[in-house]
């Protein structure tokens, strides 16, 4: 029993791989994140802010894709099965087989799909908010070119006519 206990030791002192994220990978990795993040919402209103007003919609409809994406995966994936397994008379596993149900829709994925849904579209809700409020300013600032337009049309008729 004391090799179990010096092996035990043994392995505990021994370094290896740490699980999770150290201090110096999230140091690099959230900075490169947010930059990221706000290079998409600069791009987002540099192209809501053009004259076409598709431009603007490119990245909510790439974000819509993504999402879709992965509702689908967790459709195709998730679904449940059952398993036969066969033992021999020593209680040996033989053989095993998995059944899969093509398109066996319980509540719980339906659940985790919506939940999915909406989570993965939270980015592309916030740059659609961003389009809308970019394109508000875009009509505002035509009607108003608009509008001083016509008064400058207005005057060169009125000039016209003395």
């Amino acid at each position: 029993m004391s090799h179990l206990l010096q092996a035990a030791a043994v392995a505990e002192a021994t370094p290896g791989p740490r699980a999770g994220v150290s201090f110096f990978s999230a140091l690099i990795f959230i900075p490169a994140l947010l930059f990221i993040i706000a290079g998409m919402v600069v791009l987002q209103i540099y192209l809501s802010k053009r004259d076409n007003k598709w431009l603007g919609l490119i990245l909510p409809f790439i974000g819509i894709g993504v999402s879709l994406t992965a509702i689908l995966g967790t459709v195709f994936f998730t679904s449940p099965g059952s398993t036969v397994i066969s033992y021999d008379e020593y209680g040996n596993v033989i053989h095993e087989e998995t059944i899969k149900e093509l398109f066996h829709i319980d509540p719980a994925t339906i659940i985790m799909t919506i939940v999915n849904f909406l989570l993965f579209n939270i980015p592309s809700i916030i740059l659609l908010l961003i389009y809308f409020a970019c394109r508000e300013s875009v009509k505002r600032r035509t009607a108003l070119e608009s509008e001083n337009h016509h008064k400058e049309i207005d005057k060169m008729n009125i000039q016209d006519l003395e």
